[in-house]
């Protein structure tokens, strides 16, 4: 008897303690609020490193054009050689 007097819950404070409880529905509303929240996290992240990514291959791009007119005035290579290197992917020159 002792247990259940130190133990025992009232009408009140189930109600009480139901109405803190979170139902279903909104639970759901929740996950799919942080879900929203994650991917659109993670859709600015990709698009920063694509951006990142393409700064960096642009810049060795460069490079890559400065090297063929190099070999090209070195008459290394012939104009025909350099101008089908330079029409490559991913960026063409011509």
């Amino acid at each position: 008897m002792e247990f259940l007097q130190e133990h025992m819950v009232t009408k009140q404070e189930l109600k009480d303690e139901l109405k803190h409880m979170v139902t279903k529905q909104e639970l759901k509303e929740e996950l799919q609020k942080l879900r929203l929240d994650f991917l659109d996290s993670m859709d600015e992240k990709i698009s920063t490193l694509k951006g990142d990514l393409t700064v960096m291959m642009r810049g060795e791009d460069k490079k890559l054009a400065a090297l063929i007119g190099l070999l090209k005035n070195k008459q290394v290579i012939d104009e025909q050689e350099a101008r089908a290197l330079l029409s490559l992917h991913p960026f063409p020159q011509i």
